[in-house]
């Protein structure tokens, strides 16, 4: 006898493997997979692809065309009950005729938040809520994130000596971390698609953020470019990169050429929460941070960081080389502690991901 959560759980799993198709391109929608079942037989799949195009249950209806009727639709995320840029996918649900829908997540955006699942009721139709939560939860941390504090997510990525240096006392750095890490932090772009940086590690590195190791056929993401006493050097191939970079600074104008958000908070006194409330008027569901070590101390200070990501390489730089954080911490218990979510093995160098528990508070520093 067939396990009835055990089959409820086999097809939300296969509604998940086919949400992260559409990982690199829904933002700032969440992505979204669903598949419609018909005794026994799967008989339509979809998932989102684009923002701005069919929602995941449509294509999966469309796919199972009459087929659908009777059938159960599986979704990794409520289905929608208004009208924006496509039309309800809980009308387009009872109009193919579904008898039972079964939801993994609920949807966090105001517009939806159970209204989803109260219209399909309404309608006749049985919802089963929860099943593979948390892992259709997981799926969309970012978008649920931005739904629910209206901030974009911040996740600092350093890569660091095993001693936690991040290069030489001469600036010299490529390459600490191996080729494996360098491909990740690819994909970590691609799948946040922004970037927050400042003018001091471009000038540093020419630094182009765009996507290499296999992602080339996805959208560079959008660099959020912080500016400083220093310009921005005229040889600089972001300078040519105008459909992508939006310049961040206290003036009315930024770098010629380039979009620009005007902010108050910067200077010696930098309020970087004023930064992240700007770039939360932008698609952007959240934001991988490639900068040095005042500005990603000053990011701790202020306890601005959702979540870290360290490339540890197994090497010794030694106390000359620079390190990760510019931050002074007086005492053990000001100490910025976090939880460490997962580590892996990349090539030779450890992937450690960690959350913040509690950080440094207090003092703004200048960190140009």
């Amino acid at each position: 006898m067939t396990n009835i959560n055990s089959s409820l759980e086999h097809y939300m799993a296969r509604a998940i493997y086919l949400a992260k198709h559409g990982l690199f391109t829904t933002r700032p929608n969440p992505i979204v997979g669903c598949v419609i079942e018909n005794q026994g037989h799967i008989v339509g799949e979809g998932w989102h692809q684009k923002a701005g195009e069919a929602h995941a249950e449509v294509n999966a209806l469309v796919a199972a065309g009459d087929h659908a009727k009777g059938g159960t639709a599986f979704v990794t995320l409520e289905p929608c009950s208004h009208y924006g840029r496509t039309p309800p996918c809980c009308v387009a649900l009872v109009k193919y005729g579904i008898s039972k829908v079964v939801v993994g997540s609920l949807d966090p955006n105001p517009l939806v938040a159970g209204k989803g699942i109260e219209y399909l009721r309404s309608q006749g139709i049985e919802v089963v809520e929860g099943v593979l939560k948390e892992e259709c939860d997981a799926l969309n941390t970012a978008f649920f994130h931005k739904m629910s504090t209206g901030l974009p997510r911040v996740i600092c990525k350093m890569a660091a000596s095993i001693d936690g240096r991040t290069a030489l006392k001469s600036g010299e750095s490529r390459w600490i971390s191996g080729l494996e890490s360098r491909a990740d932090v690819h994909y970590l772009r691609a799948k946040t698609g922004a970037i927050l940086t400042t003018v001091k590690t471009v000038n540093d590195d020419d630094a182009l953020f765009n996507l290499r190791h296999g992602l080339e056929a996805f959208d560079d993401p959008l660099v959020f470019l912080l500016l400083g006493e220093k310009p921005l050097k005229l040889s600089s191939r972001l300078r040519l990169e105008k459909d992508r970079v939006i310049t961040i600074g206290t003036g009315l104008t930024g770098v010629e050429g380039l979009a620009h958000i005007q902010v108050d908070g910067l200077g010696p006194r930098t309020d970087l929460l004023e930064v992240i409330q700007a770039i939360s008027d932008y698609p952007v569901n959240e934001i991988l941070v490639e900068a040095g070590a005042k500005f990603a101390g000053e990011l701790v200070k202020q306890s601005l960081v959702d979540e870290f990501i360290f490339y540890l390489a197994p090497k010794i730089l030694g106390n000359t080389a620079r390190s990760m954080f510019e931050c002074e911490v007086g005492t053990l218990d000001q100490a910025a502690e976090m939880e460490i979510c997962h580590i892996t093995q990349l090539g030779n160098d450890i992937k450690i991901t960690a959350v913040p528990l509690k950080g440094v508070l207090g003092v703004f520093s200048q960190i140009y």
